[in-house]
């Protein structure tokens, strides 16, 4: 087989505080294709946003220790120069965060962010302006010329959120990860975002990571998806047969728990419980007091094993 173009082997992330250790991410491994989606789901809390950015060694190393390997294109980056490393996560690796507000500089505008980055790789003033209005317009914001002269305050949710893509995308990248990219917007500004983000990942050729909590975003732009729960992969498959016949009972859970149908028939529902706290994990999987099927080999750490072909899951009932 090819090698991936980002592989994540053994992940382990670990937070000191003062309740006791934290472990976002325990033994993640993963890999992403060329041009390819995977996506990352779970409950908030799961792990999710610490394993992508540590994958790519964005959590500092004083507010957290990384172990496992890190591989892209083959390169190690917990190998790499600072320097290097942040070379390649600006030009190879982008990533989309949900909080544009947050993400953008308050005091620079929109076409002075985005010439920035350009112009750090090499690109002139001119090129870099050139590019700028380009992707803005390919993004679908309107007077675009315009806008490169505006701060983030002066733009709506959805046209802050257009930025922050375009300034991910402007170097043309190869691995995109976009972390709940849609979480703060409307409906149907959303189903307009995830699209265009659709549509420019095949024009550029692109592989990407995407983070959700909503299965329905899973399900519409990914190839495959792991299921995450607790800093663990609970399950991992090709996206339209794991969606269609889950075999880990977490998974089982979190599609019970989508709403069916546009009426409102009481409650929606949920997954039963409460996730555990990750400072206080309890033996073996992390999901046994709220499986309904737990049994006493549960107490016993069951590793994500093969089932099917391209199909994982951890835990001792689940089968082809």
């Amino acid at each position: 087989m090819p090698e991936p173009l980002f592989e994540v082997r053994h992940l382990v992330t670990r937070f000191r505080t003062e309740g006791g250790e934290i472990r976002p991410s325990r033994d993640v491994s993963f890999h992403v294709a060329e041009g390819e989606v995977l996506g990352l789901v779970g409950e908030s809390g799961s792990g999710k946003s610490v394993t992508a950015r540590a994958s790519i060694r964005l959590q500092q190393p004083e507010s957290a220790t990384i172990g496992g390997e890190l591989l892209f294109r083959g390169r190690d980056l917990r190998a790499m120069a600072a320097e290097d490393l942040r070379g390649l996560r600006a030009k190879q690796i982008a990533m989309v965060v949900q909080d544009p507000a947050a993400a953008l500089n308050p005091v620079m505008t929109i076409g002075d962010q985005l010439t920035r980055i350009h112009r750090l790789h090499g690109g002139s003033e001119e090129a870099a302006r050139e590019a700028a209005l380009a992707l803005l317009k390919r993004l679908r914001i309107a007077e675009p010329e315009s806008r490169m002269a505006a701060y983030p305050h002066q733009l709506s949710g959805g046209m802050r959120q257009r930025v922050l893509i375009a300034l991910a995308l402007i170097c043309r990248p190869a691995l995109l990860i976009a972390d709940e990219p849609t979480t703060a917007l409307d409906v149907t500004v959303e189903a307009e975002i995830l699209a265009l983000l659709d549509e420019l990942r095949r024009e550029l050729g692109m592989a990407m990571l995407m983070i959700s909590h909503n299965l329905s975003v899973i399900g519409r732009l990914c190839d495959r998806v792991a299921v995450m729960y607790a800093g663990r992969i609970m399950e991992e498959g090709p996206t339209r047969a794991l969606l269609a016949e889950p075999r880990h009972p977490y998974t089982q859970a979190l599609l019970a728990a989508v709403p069916k149908g546009s009426k409102a028939d009481g409650p929606l529902p949920a997954v039963p419980g409460e996730p555990p706290d990750l400072a206080h994990l309890p033996p073996g999987c992390p999901f046994q007091a709220r499986c309904p099927g737990a049994a006493p080999e549960c107490t016993q750490d069951q590793p994500l094993r093969e089932i099917a072909p391209g199909r994982r899951a951890a835990c001792w009932r689940a089968s082809a």
